[in-house]
């Protein structure tokens, strides 16, 4: 039963012409019983109107999210055996259908929510790939690296210089349970954030969405229901994501040739095979998507070796939070897994789908769109990516391509020379809203200077 109150002029003009005496300050209280509607006129009912919408209120703030959290600062630090300079919160954000699971890290040298400045941001790490977010806490550019079942402070965590929230999503994923369709979960993340950040005091906190491969899909319906919640989302960060299937994977074959991990012949396999896919998905007709991903992952896992990928324990992971989800989220069970198998063969269907249009959406809504490449060596980049950047149909895209690349220099010691030198770690791209970086070292670098100089 919904109440609504509508003072009305014209409705209570028409009723005083029929007779009917009341004071003018009275409301017309409209109340909406199957589609059928009756005009109350009574002063004393206002009382009990108010007194319903009072009721009304307390129920639906019940039945909105509900955060229940936990300072693990001195659980970490405890794990570590160092004293740790920002806060590490966890715990959970329940939904009337569910809950998700989340862990937040300020940035270096904030212990609480207080004295963040309008430069401050906040990066909510999500994945679209039916795998854990909170996973990669313990992994490269979180704050913590797990080896030798052992924790330790990462000495390039993006936390260095940026607020990190990682939350599980959607239901099924991590330790995050619930009913619902994969549809909505674009709505509940924005609930998730919208609630959060007045719980903690920084509503308008800016915010910047990071994931990998196919989260294009899932930052493009969160900005476009992000209208009439109260989000200072300022833009998106793609890392080696998934895009456009029909210019990314014709170029495989070559990048895992000029990495020497397979000869002429088989190179040459593979680039008829992606040709015959290229050809099927131009057509629309491409149904069979088992050699796509076979392809695609082949090549993922490859880059995954060539990154010697040494913190990713995945199974040491796996069983810290499995040991510690109680202390973590005040969940005792021990069932968390790396990856929903359902959900993570549902998102496989996802390498089907171009979102160059939702990118276009993002950028002409004038969100920033941030692309990260990290490129093995100086002239093998990930695949198709700089391709479906110069595919996209927005306004600017013309000049973008004209603008000049500003390259980053690091110093550092070569100890076998006994000096200081400067070497390049990648480059920037850059036009209005559109940011292309490309990384040959650690992305952390390159991500420092940009947050800084801009």
């Amino acid at each position: 039963m919904l109440f609504r109150l509508i003072f009305n002029q014209d409705n209570c003009n028409r009723l005083l012409k029929e007779g009917q005496r009341y004071d003018l300050k009275a409301a017309c209280i409209v109340k909406n019983v199957s589609n059928v509607s009756q005009m109350i006129l009574h002063e004393d009912m206002l009382i009990k109107t108010n007194i319903m919408f009072i009721y009304l209120q307390l129920i639906f703030s019940l039945t909105r999210t509900l955060i229940v959290k936990n300072d693990v600062t001195s659980f970490y630090q405890d794990m570590i055996q160092k004293k740790i300079s920002f806060l590490c919160e966890s715990g959970r954000l329940t939904f009337d259908n569910g809950f998700y699971t989340y862990q937040i890290f300020l940035k270096e040298n904030h212990t609480d929510y207080t004295n963040f400045t309008d430069a401050d941001q906040l990066w909510i790490m999500l994945t679209n790939n039916g795998c854990s977010s909170i996973m990669h806490a313990y992994d490269k550019y979180g704050p913590f690296i797990y080896q030798n079942k052992q924790l330790d402070l990462h000495p390039y965590s993006y936390n260095k210089f940026i607020n990190l929230l990682y939350i599980d999503q959607p239901f099924g994923v991590g330790i995050s349970e619930g009913f619902g369709e994969r549809n909505d979960n674009a709505i509940k993340i924005l609930e998730f954030i919208e609630e959060f950040l007045v719980n903690n005091g920084i509503p308008n906190m800016k915010i910047m969405l990071y994931g990998k491969e196919y989260v294009s899909q899932l930052f493009s319906k969160i900005i476009e229901n992000s209208i009439g919640y109260n989000l200072n989302i300022e833009g998106i960060i793609l890392e080696n994501a998934w895009v456009s299937p029909i210019h990314q994977i014709g170029y495989y074959g070559s990048f895992l040739y000029q990495l020497g991990l397979i000869d002429d012949q088989r190179r040459d396999e593979i680039y008829y095979n992606t040709t015959q896919i290229q050809v099927q998905l131009l057509n629309q007709n491409f149904t069979n998507i088992t050699q796509l991903k076979t392809l695609v992952n082949q090549s993922q896992s490859e880059l995954k070796l060539i990154e010697d990928d040494r913190n990713n324990n995945l199974e040491d992971i796996t069983q810290f939070i499995n040991d510690h989800s109680f202390k973590l989220f005040d969940i005792n069970k021990d069932d968390y897994q790396f990856c929903n198998d359902t959900q993570h063969e549902k998102a496989q269907q996802q390498l089907l789908i171009s979102t160059l249009f939702e990118i276009e959406m993002i950028l002409n809504r004038q969100k920033k769109v941030i692309v990260l490449v990290k490129q093995i060596q100086f002239t093998v980049t990930t695949p198709g990516i700089v391709t479906w950047v110069n595919q996209l149909r927005w306004q600017h895209i013309t000049k973008w391509r004209m603008s000049e690349k500003k390259f980053i220099q690091e110093e550092y010691y070569d100890k076998a020379q006994n000096f200081t030198k400067n070497k390049t770690v990648g480059y920037i791209k850059q036009f209005d809203k559109l940011k292309y970086i490309v990384a040959y070292d650690e992305l952390f670098k390159l991500l420092n200077q940009i947050i800084i100089d801009n």
